[in-house]
């Protein structure tokens, strides 16, 4: 308390001194905007927040149902997404950091995607994003934050970002996200990204998104780091009523299109009940929400099969890219004959464009994947024609995969594949993509490395692929840039059955 009151007695000596005008000093500019975004400012004074208006120390922004972009002194950039009040209240930069550098902003409410400046890269007392429920500092970095009714995510593009309350502080490197509960809550790992629904300006020069970055020329540096996705907002039965202005976590990509956001891709493996019998591939068509926006029904456009699901998709790992789920449910094809599914996974998304895939044939380093996200191993037996499953733990998989886009090679490894007692491990390598294909297969080794019975006997006994053509895994690439992959992974044994799971993977930036 003594220092804030030592703060607003030279803050109104200094005014006394100078006039208001020579006071004032810009923090900033908007760069870009849409809808009818406000500022008021430290003088309770309101104005229009347009191109180019110069932004200063005490000014809170208002998004309202628009979007804003801001370029900050200091080379940071900062993307407000819409419903958004975000408060500059101090930030000072001299052209050097020397000590004096300071950045203090308040996100009030609603999500941000933000690209750190200098300040705080070397001092990270420096930088403080604050929040109701926590303070977030920075090592040098780039992250994403979404923050309502008290609730926090915060997932980190990359470098390094901590979280910090009463409650202790947590650090996220790229990739992770960690989340606040409510007020008095400590910060815990999340396995649910926060969402940027932050969408560029359409010019014929290429505008700089906070958390993109690009050469000189306008090539994206970044693979991972892309505009987000904008899922899905509700139901997905009433086209065009969408006004896409809330953060979501379901399979879309246009903001605002109502009915245009539930076109989706999914990448699938399920298990018919009569038989036991596997089924594998891709769809591609549209899906039915429930009010908390997961998947609870497929219609494939290609097939006219219609997927119905007991439980719905959606509980194991979601973020702005991809869904992963899995259920037990109905199948019915156009003819109304319908088949009974004892499991379903799906790992639903849009699926990378070729053209996209191509380019990234400039990358001419290995990108690692590492697993976000996995169902449960299921077994299934067939015992004198009884059929049966049993499912493992969610998100209890590790591993990771590593492509190299210029040469099309790629390996993975997925380990902790625990079902039945028994636990499995699944490596590829030497492997080759199709150039400008999102979707691969994979043959694989699978290991028993625990299991109930001695000597590990399950896979030297037998241990095969189970998916189309005798493969191990089935993958697929999803984002605009390939920024998250899919496996699932199928392969018979002679003692638990055939054992089936999905995995999602993220790359962190590449530069």
């Amino acid at each position: 308390m003594f220092i804030l009151k030592t703060l607003k007695i030279s803050f109104v000596a200094a005014c006394m001194l100078v006039s208001p005008l020579t006071f004032a000093k810009s923090v900033g500019t908007v760069t870009f905007k849409t809808g009818n975004p406000t500022i008021t400012h430290a003088d309770k004074t309101t104005s229009a927040a347009e191109k180019n208006t110069v932004l200063n120390a005490g000014d809170t922004i208002d998004t309202g149902n628009g979007r804003l972009q801001l370029s900050l002194i200091d080379g940071g950039k900062v993307s407000l997404q819409p419903n958004t009040v975000y408060k500059i209240n101090k930030y000072e930069f001299s052209g050097k950091e020397d000590g004096s550098e300071y950045a203090f902003t308040e996100l009030v409410k609603g999500g941000l995607r933000t690209v750190s400046g200098l300040i705080g890269h070397k001092n990270r007392d420096r930088y403080q994003l604050k929040t109701a429920v926590a303070t977030i500092g920075i090592r040098g970095t780039e992250f994403t934050v979404n923050f309502y009714n008290n609730q926090l995510l915060m997932t980190t593009n990359h470098g390094s970002v901590d979280v910090c309350n009463q409650g202790g502080c947590l650090n996220a490197l790229s990739g992770m996200t960690i989340g606040v509960a409510g007020i008095g809550a400590a910060p815990k790992f999340s396995k649910t990204a926060a969402v940027a629904a932050v969408t560029p300006p359409s010019t014929t020069k290429l505008a700089f998104a906070a958390n993109d970055r690009v050469t000189d020329t306008g090539t994206p540096f970044v693979i991972a780091n892309a505009a987000a996705v904008i899922p899905v907002t509700g139901p997905g039965n009433n086209p065009g009523t969408d006004p896409g202005n809330n953060p979501d976590t379901g399979p879309g990509n246009n903001p605002g299109a109502g009915g245009d956001d539930n076109i989706y891709d999914a990448l699938f493996v399920l298990t018919q009940e009569s038989n036991g019998l596997h089924d594998n591939g891709t769809l591609s068509g549209s899906v039915v929400l429930d009010t908390n926006n997961r998947i609870t029904e497929i219609l494939d456009d290609d097939s006219q099969v219609n997927y119905s699901f007991n439980n719905a998709l959606g509980d194991v790992y979601k973020d702005q890219y991809v869904t992963l789920g899995l259920s037990s449910g109905v199948a019915t094809n156009s003819l109304n004959a319908s088949t009974n599914l004892i499991d379903f996974q799906g790992i639903v998304g849009q699926f990378t464009d070729s053209s996209n895939l191509l380019n990234l044939a400039s990358l001419t380093t290995p990108v690692t994947y590492n697993v976000l996200g996995s169902t449960g191993a299921t077994a299934v037996t067939n015992t004198l024609g009884v059929i049966s499953a049993t499912t493992g733990s969610s998100n209890a998989v590790t591993g990771n995969l590593t492509v190299n886009f210029n040469t099309l090679a790629f390996g993975y490894n997925l380990n902790n594949i625990a079902v039945n007692n028994n636990t499995f491990s699944i490596t590829g390598s030497g492997l080759s993509l199709t150039a400008g294909n999102s979707t691969f297969n994979a043959t694989g080794t699978v290991t028993e490395t625990s299991g109930a019975l001695p000597n590990l006997l399950t896979c030297l006994l037998s241990c095969t692929g189970n998916l189309s053509g005798g493969n191990v895994v089935q993958g697929v690439f999803f984002g605009p840039n390939a920024e998250r992959a899919g496996l699932q992974y199928s392969f018979t044994t002679a003692t638990i059955g055939n054992v089936t799971g999905s995995v999602v993977l993220g790359a962190p930036p590449i530069q």
